[in-house]
């Protein structure tokens, strides 16, 4: 015959399960973000041509007083061009860089080396990554050297936008474009 401490001890096993599973349940759902809710929230422009999907998907900090480059981005030093995540580019054509550099369709991790003078843009297999701690260069799928241009115009979210003939990029008073070719 069982017990009334048996059956007291079997149902206080199975509320102890309950409860962790609860407390579970409440952990993973704290750490499901909201990524629009960042101080860099999250930012994606697309664009489709004959069909075919470029976007960027990245995070948009602010300047807010700081100075950007050299000190907030050191130079000389591998950057995710954003905040949070890597920055991820995504083409379903395949696009022609710097006259003759082919990047085939699919998804990259895209990475600047800031200097005073050119900066080194970088297209890295490993998409998935959080910024560039994990960068490794033994991945780069292309990189070439743009030159950048300061404007007079402050822009305070860095920001991305894609055209069919480039990518621009503008952030505080530094703009950029990759121009490229569809093929």
């Amino acid at each position: 015959m069982i017990g009334l401490n048996t059956i007291l001890c079997t149902k206080g096993l199975h509320f102890t399960k309950q409860l962790l599973l609860f407390v579970v349940f409440l952990t993973v759902l704290s750490c499901i973000e909201d990524k629009s809710k960042r101080p860099s929230p999250l930012a994606i422009d697309s664009l489709r041509v004959d069909g075919k999907l470029i976007s960027i998907e990245y995070s948009s900090p602010a300047v807010r007083n700081r100075e950007i480059w050299g000190v907030l981005d050191p130079y000389d030093k591998v950057w995710r061009i954003g905040a949070n995540e890597a920055t991820i580019f995504y083409t379903e054509h395949t696009l022609i860089f710097a006259d003759s550099l082919i990047l085939p369709g699919g998804k990259y991790s895209l990475f600047a080396i800031p200097r005073k003078g050119d900066w080194t843009i970088i297209f890295n297999k490993e998409w998935d990554q959080w910024g560039s701690y994990n960068y490794n260069e033994a991945e780069d799928q292309l990189r070439f050297d743009i030159t950048p241009v300061f404007v007079s115009e402050l822009q305070e979210r860095l920001n991305f936008d894609i055209s069919e003939e480039s990518l621009n990029f503008h952030w505080e008073y530094l703009q950029f474009k990759i121009p490229y070719v569809i093929r």
